[in-house]
């Protein structure tokens, strides 16, 4: 795995040390097979009885947007699994495709698998020494002020949603990462906590030990998506739900990893969750037999971008970061990046330009890819100690796109996960010019309001554009109520001017507000249901 922060080689001896603690086993030379298994226990588990292996969150999910149940959604059989373990270290998981990976300290005992009349197949897939990982960070990290920690919501129009209260409120994002260290003692996620936003956490890795004494990696791509400390940083979903899993391993580069990130798919998809963030990558290995090659890319062949493609068809949203190999000389998108039906982030900088270590799509790719772009310099990020920072990569892009489409996802329940990465494609700025840079370019989140006033899921009334720098704005509503009069209020409560306004059809009141100087306003609509209050935001 490549960790999506741009090149730079960063010694994690230290890390490996503290890691020791918590490490299960011999520290030698261990290999790792993937074991393909036979049928599955369809007595236990069948179509009839769903809510026996996926949470009814999940099966609502599913149902909503009419994704079949399956085999595949099946555990595997535990008998197996225990049958295994009496020989080997069962490390990874997959009930999608009904396989796990086994790891032992002698190849030749791998004979063994053959007596098991439950496999169908087995091959090796890497050595195992804790070798250090190659985890690259562009250490380019400074204390910011919270502006800076606004710029890649504000480069996207993303305040457009927050600003009609969709903060991601009843949207379950699942964050895979190597470590969330010190998230559960952070002031940002105090209100994350309080509320008993985090569903689940899980560490693949480590399944002893909790989530929260790893790498600081995920930390940081949480605070850019889950941060919520008023007047310092506040994320693009701050008010979504999340599971927390620890699926990457930073003492070692296997291809194990890439079951492991499946099997964290898997266990995402049985809880519910909506959206998946993935902010790592895969190319090269400590066993270089298993590299990918480039030619792979797109063809849905690695296990990875495999396993993404079944979490697509399972009803979630996977956004993974492009990857950072702009300037080495693989150059283009890591895996599962390349996989088509996943939402692909790559970098820009603030003047919107592609950033040149942000991976590319190679020339054989025939679809769109990176799918979009948003900042990936200097992004405002925390890193676990309070202080606000800023970072590279597009580990940091990717959470800004996730945690706002959770944020348009909440807007409309109804849409399925095609659909609102249709819409985020459709507000990008070049969606009609797409390159292999930067893909559909830059969304524009204010853009995708107008899906959701024509919704029939809209329900509260809703002033577009807010934040305006017009003076002429409108009200949609539905024609359930008449607008008799408006009147506006500063900050402090004082009256304003007057407010012309005119009722061009049932469902939707223009506004001519008078010369208004920047700031915040509140605007109280009196109808013949009653009255209401909207804020307003002059730019």
């Amino acid at each position: 795995m490549t960790i999506a922060s741009p090149n730079n080689q960063l010694n994690l001896k230290a890390i490996f040390l503290l890691l020791i603690v918590y490490s299960i086993g011999s520290y030698g030379q261990s290999y790792q097979f993937e074991v393909i298994l036979k049928e599955k226990d369809t007595v236990q588990y069948n179509n009839s009885s769903p809510t026996d292996y996926l949470t009814a969150e999940a099966v609502s999910r599913k149902n909503k947007h009419f994704v079949p149940i399956t085999p595949n959604d099946f555990p595997v059989t535990i008998s197996y699994l225990d049958s295994l373990n009496k020989y080997y270290k069962v490390k990874a998981v997959s009930k999608w495709f009904n396989l796990s990976v086994v790891q032992t300290n002698d190849s030749l005992s791998i004979d063994t698998l053959k007596k098991f009349p439950f496999v169908e197949s087995y091959k090796f897939i890497g050595k195992s020494d804790f070798s250090v990982s190659r985890i690259s960070r562009k250490n380019e990290i400074t204390e910011i002020n919270y502006g800076s920690a606004s710029a890649g919501i504000n480069q996207v129009k993303g305040e457009y949603l927050h600003n009609n209260n969709y903060l991601g409120e009843n949207i379950t994002i699942a964050v895979l990462d190597a470590g969330f260290q010190n998230t559960n003692s952070m002031n940002i996620f105090t209100s994350l906590f309080n509320e008993q936003r985090i569903i689940a956490e899980k560490n693949f890795i480590f399944p002893a030990t909790d989530v929260y004494g790893l790498d600081l990696h995920g930390t940081q791509v949480l605070s850019v998506l889950a941060g919520n400390k008023d007047g310092e940083y506040v994320g693009s979903a701050p008010k979504s739900n999340y599971i927390l899993l620890v699926t990457e391993d930073v003492r070692e580069e296997n291809l194990i990893e890439e079951y492991i990130w499946t099997q964290g798919a898997e266990y995402a998809d049985s809880l519910g969750a909506n959206i998946i963030n993935s902010s790592l990558g895969y190319n090269t290995f400590d066993t270089q037999v298993f590299d990918h090659l480039q030619s792979e890319l797109g063809k849905s062949t690695a296990m990875v971008s495999k396993g993404a493609r079944t979490a697509v068809q399972k009803g979630m949203l996977v956004i993974s970061s492009a990857g950072n190999e702009g300037e080495s000389s693989w150059k283009n998108l890591l895996f599962p990046a390349d996989e088509e039906l996943v939402l692909t982030v790559g970098a820009v900088n603030i003047q919107g330009n592609h950033v040149d270590f942000s991976s590319t799509s190679p020339t054989h790719i025939n679809f769109v890819k990176p799918t979009v772009a948003v900042l990936g310099e200097k992004v405002g990020i925390s890193s676990g100690n309070g202080i606000y920072s800023s970072a590279n990569g597009t580990s940091f892009a990717c959470p800004i796109i996730s945690g706002l489409a959770a944020c348009l996802w909440q807007a409309l329940p109804n849409k399925n996960q095609h659909e609102i990465k249709s819409i985020i494609e459709q507000s990008a700025h070049q969606y009609n010019s797409p390159d292999k840079q930067i893909g559909y370019g830059i969304p524009d989140f204010s853009q995708t309001i107008e899906h959701i006033l024509y919704s029939n899921q809209t329900k509260a009334p809703i002033l577009f554009p807010n934040p305006t720098s017009t003076s002429l704005i409108t009200l949609h509503h539905q024609s359930t109520f008449k607008v008799i009069d408006v009147i506006l209020f500063d900050h402090t409560g004082k009256p304003q001017n007057k407010v012309i306004f005119k009722e061009t059809n049932e469902e939707r009141t223009t506004l001519t507000l008078p010369t208004l100087s920047v700031g915040s306003y509140f605007l109280t609509f009196i109808t013949d249901l009653g009255l209401f209050q909207k804020q307003l935001i002059v730019n």
